[in-house]
């Protein structure tokens, strides 16, 4: 066992007999990996930082048995991608992401209802969930330094070139899970950001119109002027 994991451990196993609601694993150069024995912290954590894990490359799918969690901050690793178990947090508010190399978020953001804040600067995304959008609380996000998608990048180029295929995702109206599925990218204002790109993926034209009705909604109620919506 490697000297990072298992400092992990012990620190796991003192936050679990102290039934912590908090754990600092910040500044550990040698982390690579999030042993899944987090799990055992499932009943008491609500705050875990591990920022500053300057080796750290994933985490593993058990972050998502974390129910109590609030706050998750993972800014300034090496994070490639993250699991969609983390969609399984209803209960965060506070997800800090910033300073990683993450290309893409998983669909299943669209279940973090009590997410108020998310740092997303200094990353490599091209877009979002369209989840996001529809996320009741949230009223900080930061996309500083990513290379998003513009609406001249979008007018006339097929969606499906545009976004990686997702073996199985959730229809961003219906909720129902997918294997074939239509991609729609639209551009909307959010929490004070102006044309930021979002990824809708949709099984059916009958769950398009229905999304395309909830898009002007949004629209009507968070910007003066109705972004555009280039492809489809």
């Amino acid at each position: 066992m490697a000297e990072a994991e298992r400092r992990f451990l012990d620190a796991v196993e003192k936050a679990y007999n102290d039934k912590s609601p908090t754990l600092y694993f910040s500044y550990d150069e040698d982390l690579e990996a999030i042993p899944v024995a987090i799990k055992a912290l499932r009943e008491t954590l609500e705050v875990l930082h591990l920022d500053n894990s300057y080796s750290l490359k994933w985490l593993p799918p058990a972050i998502g048995d974390l129910g109590r969690l609030r706050w998750l901050n993972v800014s300034y690793c090496r994070l490639n991608f993250l699991p969609v178990e983390l969609g399984r947090l209803s209960h965060l508010e506070r997800l800090y992401l910033s300073n990683n190399r993450l290309q893409s978020l998983p669909m299943e953001f669209w279940q973090l209802k009590s997410l108020e804040e998310l740092r997303l600067d200094n990353n490599k995304l091209r877009f979002l969930p369209g989840g996001i959008l529809f996320l009741p609380r949230l009223e900080t996000l930061t996309l500083e330094n990513n290379p998003l998608l513009t609406p001249e990048e979008v007018l006339g180029a097929a969606p499906a070139t545009l976004v990686p295929h997702i073996m199985c995702v959730d229809c961003s109206n219906c909720c129902v899970r997918l294997r074939n599925y239509e991609v729609l990218i639209t551009f909307h204002n959010i929490a004070a950001l102006q044309s930021v790109p979002f990824v809708h993926c949709l099984c059916s034209q009958t769950c398009k119109q229905h999304l395309e009705v909830r898009l002007a909604e949004y629209d009507a109620l968070h910007s003066s002027v109705k972004p555009s919506s280039p492809s489809s």
